[in-house]
């Protein structure tokens, strides 16, 4: 009986996650994009956590710090903040190593690192499509139903978003002076 109700708790806070990620993508701009993306990583770390998938969880646990300090720095003029996530995503994956199967993580939150520093909602929707693909295969092999939605939707969220925005390519966060 705890075990049930741990495994559905587990799924629905994976749930919550697999909304949130999916309605980011069809955020007009990229600052609300990456907050969503923020309220979205914290509930799959959570989730991952729970499921025993230890990668997966703190790649997600950086994705959700690494994209609130990308909602909060508007200058996209230096590469350090990727580079420094770059490194946390190294030592995260070696600590928490469980085979094979933690490059698939550790890949995916390489390049998101690189696409949410981008400044251009499209150009992050773009990178972000062979991240989902990345993350729906490691979620078939862990068996997270609720992360394989999650990716489904959020591989058509994306193909939505960029087809609805194509005409809105010069959005992006805002500079400041």
């Amino acid at each position: 009986m705890e075990h049930t109700v741990l495994l559905i708790v587990t799924h629905a806070i994976g749930a919550v996650g697999l909304i949130l990620f999916a309605l980011s993508f069809q955020a007009a701009t990229a600052k609300r994009l990456l907050l969503l993306r923020v309220l979205a990583g914290v509930a799959m770390a959570v989730h991952f956590a729970l499921l025993g998938a230890y990668t997966a969880a703190a790649v997600n646990l950086i994705a959700a710090i690494k994209t609130f300090i990308y909602y909060r720095v508007t200058r996209r003029d230096s590469w350090a903040v990727p580079v420094i996530f770059t490194g946390i995503l190294l030592i995260s994956t070696s600590l928490t190593w469980q085979g094979g199967i933690s490059l698939l993580p550790f890949a995916a939150g390489l390049i998101s690192t690189y696409a949410l520093w981008l400044s251009s909602s499209q150009r992050i929707r773009m990178y972000m499509l062979p991240v989902s693909f990345l993350w729906i295969t490691h979620n078939i092999l862990v068996m997270s139903p609720a992360a394989i939605i999650s990716d489904i939707i959020n591989i058509t969220s994306i193909i939505i978003g960029l087809q609805r925005h194509r005409d809105t390519r010069t959005r992006t966060v805002q500079k400041t002076p």
